[in-house]
């Protein structure tokens, strides 16, 4: 299933685009997850939506609030975090064999993580497996 042609989020969260809602981000999506997923992949969720959360406010041209979606499907728990006119990247920095922070650790743990740029907003996508809600 494509969620960019979903009309509909089964959980949905806006914040303002300031570093001191990420906390609710963070307990938004943990909330879900908990639902229907062991606590490792909840702290895995948890470090998923923090660095999107963290890209998004740091990228540069963003414009307006950051939104959390949860979808669950059988067996599987996706989430979208987008912020309109972010311009993020999935570079893991000047040197990659050096420390790995940000989209790039999350990534090393939630390897669906993807970043889609097109269009009039930036969302970052990755899904989970879960044992259904």
């Amino acid at each position: 299933m494509d969620l960019r042609t979903e009309t509909r989020d089964a959980y949905r969260l806006e914040i303002p685009a300031d570093a001191r809602f990420l906390t609710t981000a963070r307990l938004f999506a943990a909330a879900i997850a908990r639902q229907s997923c062991d606590e490792d992949v909840v702290d895995d969720v948890k470090l998923g939506v923090t660095e999107a959360v963290s890209a998004l406010l740091s990228a540069s041209g963003g414009d307006g609030p950051v939104f959390i979606s949860a979808h669950p499907e059988p067996g599987e728990l996706r989430f979208a975090v987008g912020r309109a006119g972010a311009a993020v990247g999935m570079q893991p920095g000047p040197d990659p064999s050096g420390p790995v922070t940000g989209l790039a650790l999350a990534r090393r743990v939630l390897p669906s993580l993807a970043v889609d740029g097109g269009g009039a907003e930036t969302t970052i996508w990755f899904s989970v497996r879960s044992t259904g809600l």
